[in-house]
């Protein structure tokens, strides 16, 4: 049993080691990939060309589930022309692809075309050829096998050479030019017989292989008034080779009148344009031709068609030559136009349009908004002038008392001399010398009650401010001659400690007038409550490049709820005070671009400082800043003022 068990096992792996064998010796079929034969009469190396095979490898390797492999052959025969020369390529061909499986051949231009059918048919036979870009007078479609299929290049010429005579047309002469192999006859052919019911009235003339020198030489000296046609150059009559593309630059380079094509690649070489056949597109169209062989699908129909050219247009060229856009047939495709400003910056320009329109619109409202701010400051302005004209009616309202005792003085001084002059006039002689004097008192105490009523109608009128040099020593003196007798009856002292050398400033003297007196009004009512010395100082001095006016008492000083609501409007610490002193104050002296600020003195009593610019310049509002129960600037920092106690009498002003 056991020798019976191993035999079978034996037997089984002999019957199953061929199968596993051959299993493994055939994985290439299903991973084998697909092989392209590109066989190209023109050189590779093209524009046009390389356009095309860049798209059917693009397109053949999205289209194919395989790995696809690309063989590529160029059979030379511009250079290498006659029949010994292509039995050596098929002789070459079949010892290099003889083992060798290809699954499709694709054939670029009409030599390969007929290459292929002719000498492939025994080394490939039944693999599917499709061809491109051979001229349709090149190929006889009806001798084609029937593995064979593509596209003929059937250029609307006739499109070209209409585009041509409704740009120029005041054309008189038709130039074909081509070169010296067959494809290049083949073309002149075509081109000629597609021109040949068009070019009714124009003188046609054929440069078909002349060496590229006297090409080049010939079209330079053509009469403007000429419509020159490439059709193609691959070879001149000597036997040298070329680049059509390369001859078709250089004669739209040198010559006199606009030269058209009918390739897209030529296109932005120099030509004008013309219905111009995309080679990319016949890439794309060949590829779809070799994926439907190779599905043994449906075969593209129909079996063989020809291309279509698209008109399109240089517009370099164009300008060049100064032909009109407008004379273009409808549809015609216009490249390489220089982009406008607007074209190649529109996104920018419209951000800074945008950009542009927002900060119009907020300069705008911002105007709008300094206008409102300069009316709504003229109305404050304008109130606070009118509470100011109230304020000093009514410090003459206060000091009406004063104000008759005033001019009391002199009234009664005036009388008593009148009397007394008549007396010395009626002394026999009269007392003349003494008359002389008493007249000289009558006119210094006339000379005084003018002075104190002009003070007073200062005061009392209300006039536009008006800037002007101002002494500010001459202003505490006539506030101290104004208060002399107020403060007499408050039984106080008013002081003066001024700076001889204090230079004038540019300010309204009412105005200052008034600061000054709200000040010395503000001391004196603070000496009130003190049972000794009573004193209100009028200091003058410079604190640096500023004028600087002081207003110190001897009263109790500033309470810190006073300190910090001091300048407020409608504040006061006096029973019988409406708030509006001092508010006035800080609004004079900030419109004459100054400020003020108020502390208490280590000596006791309180001191304002007023600090003013020697050219007075409106600021607009400067509100002080407080700490505690000290009030000091925000951008000054004065030294100390001129000591307050120095020459406390009549006898220092």
């Amino acid at each position: 049993m056991r020798r019976l068990a191993v035999a079978l096992l034996i037997a089984a792996t002999l019957t199953i080691a061929p199968r596993l064998g051959s299993q493994s010796l055939h994985p290439t079929r299903v991973l084998s990939p697909t092989r392209i034969l590109l066989l190209y009469a023109p050189p590779p190396e093209a524009p046009g060309i390389v356009a095309f095979t860049q798209r059917l490898r693009i397109r053949l390797r999205q289209g194919l589930t395989s790995r696809v492999e690309f063989y590529e052959e160029y059979l030379d025969l511009v250079r290498f022309p006659g029949l010994e020369r292509t039995g050596q390529l098929a002789r070459y061909f079949g010892e290099k692809y003889g083992s060798f499986r290809i699954d499709a051949i694709v054939a670029v231009g009409a030599p390969a075309l007929t290459f292929a059918t002719e000498r492939f048919a025994v080394l490939f036979p039944g693999v599917p050829v499709v061809f491109a870009l051979p001229f349709a007078a090149a190929v006889d479609t009806a001798a084609l096998p029937a593995n064979v299929s593509g596209r003929l290049l059937t250029v609307p010429l006739g499109a070209t050479l209409a585009l041509a005579r409704r740009l120029q047309p005041d054309a008189e002469r038709l130039v074909v030019i081509g070169g010296a192999t067959r494809a290049d006859s083949d073309a002149v052919s075509s081109a000629l017989s597609a021109f040949n019911p068009i070019a009714e009235g124009l003188d046609v003339t054929v440069l078909q292989g002349p060496p590229l020198k006297e090409l080049i030489a010939r079209v330079a000296k053509l009469p403007p008034r000429t419509i020159i046609f490439f059709a193609d150059f691959e070879r001149d009559a000597s036997g040298q080779a070329f680049t059509p593309a390369d001859v078709a630059a250089r004669v739209a380079a040198h010559a006199n009148a606009p030269v058209y094509g009918y390739l897209a690649n030529w296109l932005g070489l120099g030509i004008v344009g013309g219905a111009l056949v995309d080679t990319e597109e016949e890439g794309e169209m060949a590829a779809k031709r070799v994926i439907a062989a190779l599905s043994h699908g449906p075969a593209v129909s129909p079996r063989i068609d020809t291309t279509a050219g698209v008109p399109a247009v240089d517009a370099r060229a164009l300008a060049r030559w100064g032909l009109s856009e407008a004379r273009l047939p409808v549809g015609t495709t216009v490249e390489f136009r220089t982009a406008t400003t607007w074209q190649r910056h529109r996104t920018v320009i419209l951000v800074a349009i945008v950009l542009i329109a927002a900060q119009a619109l907020l300069i705008g409202q911002l105007l709008l908004n300094r206008r409102q701010r300069i009316r709504a400051q003229a109305a404050v302005e304008h109130q606070l002038s009118y509470v100011a004209h109230i304020a000093r009616v009514a410090t003459v309202g206060e000091l009406a008392a004063t104000l008759a005792h005033e001019l009391r003085q002199p009234l009664a001084a005036i009388l008593l001399n009148a009397q007394a002059g008549a007396q010395m006039l009626a002394k026999d002689p009269p007392e003349l010398d003494e008359v002389r004097e008493i007249l000289d008192d009558i006119s210094a105490d006339d000379a005084r009650a003018a002075d104190v009523i002009d003070r007073i109608g200062a005061l009392l009128r209300r006039e536009q401010p008006r800037f002007e040099q101002v002494d500010l020593n001459e202003v505490c003196r006539g506030v101290r001659r104004l208060l002399q007798s107020a403060a007499a009856i408050r039984r106080a002292t008013i002081d003066l400690a001024l700076d001889p050398e204090l230079p004038t400033i540019m300010g309204d003297p009412v105005q200052l007038q008034q600061v000054v007196l709200n000040l010395a009004l503000n001391g004196l009512d603070a000496t009130a409550s003190c049972e000794g010395d009573r004193t209100v100082t009028l200091g003058t001095g410079m604190n640096g490049v500023v004028a600087e006016l002081t207003v110190g008492d001897s009263g109790r000083g500033l309470s810190a709820e006073s300190g910090h609501r001091l300048f407020e409007p409608f504040y006061s610490t006096k029973s019988q005070g409406l708030g509006m002193g001092l508010a006035i104050v800080r609004s004079i002296v900030e419109r004459h671009g100054g400020r003020v600020h108020a502390r208490n003195q280590t000596s006791g009593g309180a001191v304002f400082r007023v600090l003013l610019p020697l050219e007075s310049r409106y600021r607009g509002p400067m509100a002080p800043t407080v700490e505690g129960a000290v009030i000091t600037p925000q951008r000054f920092e004065p030294e100390r003022a001129p000591a307050l106690a120095a020459a406390r009498s009549p006898a220092s002003s």
